[in-house]
């Protein structure tokens, strides 16, 4: 089952619930909440083209970046937006101007530290 699949059960379920407990039963906000929930897992772990959107102003995030790669294979690296597509600071430390970068295609949030459970 992928997460599209999940969603439309979790819809179909929840319908049925509101049909026959209300649309302001508890156990119908908690199907909701877990919608909510899968919708943004399945946003925080896809790319986003550029061409969509661009990352937030100072941020860390995944880019692929096609820029000298030969047939289409990409390169990942974390990318520093600290200017929007004018000044990009790279992993390795160097800076990017806008010329440079044009070879980002799409990106995502660098995901969550890791923490040691107790």
């Amino acid at each position: 089952m992928n997460k599209q699949e999940a969603i439309d059960v979790l819809e179909v379920y929840k319908r049925n619930m509101a049909h026959i407990l209300g649309d302001e039963d508890e156990k119908v906000k908690v199907i909701e909440t877990c919608i909510m929930l899968v919708e943004e897992i399945e946003d925080s772990q896809r790319w986003i083209p550029v061409t969509e959107r661009l990352p937030e102003y100072l941020t860390s995030v995944l880019d692929m970046n096609d820029y000298m790669t030969c047939k289409g294979n990409g390169v990942i690296s974390i990318l520093h937006w600290c200017d929007g597509w004018n000044c990009c600071l790279h992993d390795d430390g160097s800076i990017y101007r806008d010329s440079e970068i044009k070879g980002v295609v799409a990106w995502m949030p660098l995901p969550e530290p890791y923490k040691e459970e107790k």
